[in-house]
């Protein structure tokens, strides 16, 4: 319930401001991103689809995201550092394990 309460709370943010439209439209570019990485053969791409559509939309939320909606661009940024984290060390891992 809290999830879906979040959504709708995004979701009328974006609409009410209609200037966060190019917002829209990156997520669906993010998506589209996400649903072609699913198709790569290689597993170490599919992954650096996953993290790079994620980390899109992450980028594009705290840039789009009015000023006075601080708590999601302060949830925006602390995901965009936590997905940065990820990444790096899961191209150390694969670098030290030797790939897949």
């Amino acid at each position: 319930m809290s999830r879906l309460k979040i959504s709708l709370d995004f979701l009328k943010i974006v609409w009410r401001d209609r200037s966060n439209f190019g917002l829209l439209v990156a997520l669906v570019i993010a998506l589209i991103i996400f649903f072609v990485s699913r198709s790569l053969p290689n597993v170490d791409s599919r992954v650096g689809g996953y993290f790079y559509s994620l980390f899109a939309v992450d980028f594009l939320l705290f840039f789009a995201t009015p000023r006075r909606e601080g708590k999601i661009r302060t949830i925006a940024l602390l995901l965009m550092a936590s997905l940065e984290i990820v990444m790096i060390t899961y191209l150390i891992l694969v670098t030290l394990l030797g790939g897949r």
